[in-house]
């Protein structure tokens, strides 16, 4: 049990951060060392849609923002992660998936875990993966329009057969995951993960990892940085 101070944990808790192009593999990986850590996963964009679902004054703003195409400002996205982290199940840390993806949000980020917490220790992890390699696993991903459910390989299904394994629905395409947009994408996430590794690398050791292997191999690879048995 960790002593409380003001509602805060005092003793050093891990906050752990996980960079990555899309396609990289980020959330699985983010998902299994929630449950090795035994901390939550906190997802940006799920904590935005679950504001979206539950038509809160800032899910309103987000929706009207995401209905013109406007990214959601730094400030918002702020604003909810700072109410998730300060909720008892973060009180011994957690993953960050999304979230910095700019070195000012990193900026943000700091000040919001200096003023919500005590003591932390921080783990900043880079997957790497070559450019072709993250086209060719996001061109074989798959959407499901009904429940939303991502599909990540299916390039050894039938074409016109692409169904949800889940109600049916013909899976698609989606915008974001056509070729020219991920290429699109991966030079805006090149130009921007540069300065945010530069800012973590100030104070933390970022921790490259080798993604363009089995799924269980990176994990065991990220898991190795916190127990060299596991």
């Amino acid at each position: 049990m960790h002593p409380i101070r003001n509602g805060f944990a005092t003793e050093k808790q891990r906050i752990v951060i996980v960079l990555g192009p899309p396609g990289s593999g980020k959330g699985t990986q983010c998902k299994r060392l929630a449950q090795f850590l035994r901390v939550p996963h906190l997802s940006t964009g799920d904590l935005l849609r679950q504001h979206v679902e539950s038509r809160t004054n800032v899910g309103r703003k987000v929706e009207e923002l995401l209905k013109r195409g406007v990214l959601v400002p730094d400030e918002i996205v702020m604003k909810v992660l700072r109410d998730r982290v300060t909720q008892a199940d973060c009180l011994g840390g957690m993953v960050l998936d999304g979230f910095p993806r700019t070195e000012r949000q990193a900026h943000l980020l700091d000040d919001c875990l200096h003023a919500t917490r005590g003591g932390t220790s921080m783990h900043v992890f880079r997957l790497i993966v070559p450019e072709a390699v993250i086209i060719r696993r996001i061109a074989g991903r798959r959407t499901c329009p009904t429940c939303g459910c991502i599909f990540s390989d299916c390039s050894d299904r039938i074409e016109n057969d692409l169904k949800c394994d889940r109600d049916g629905s013909p899976l698609l395409v989606r915008e974001d995951d056509k070729e020219e947009t991920v290429r699109y994408r991966l030079q805006i996430f090149e130009q921007e993960i540069s300065a945010l590794v530069g800012h973590f690398a100030k104070k933390e050791k970022v921790i490259e990892i080798e993604a363009d292997r089995a799924v269980e191999q990176v994990t065991q690879a990220i898991f190795a940085r916190f127990c060299p048995t596991a």
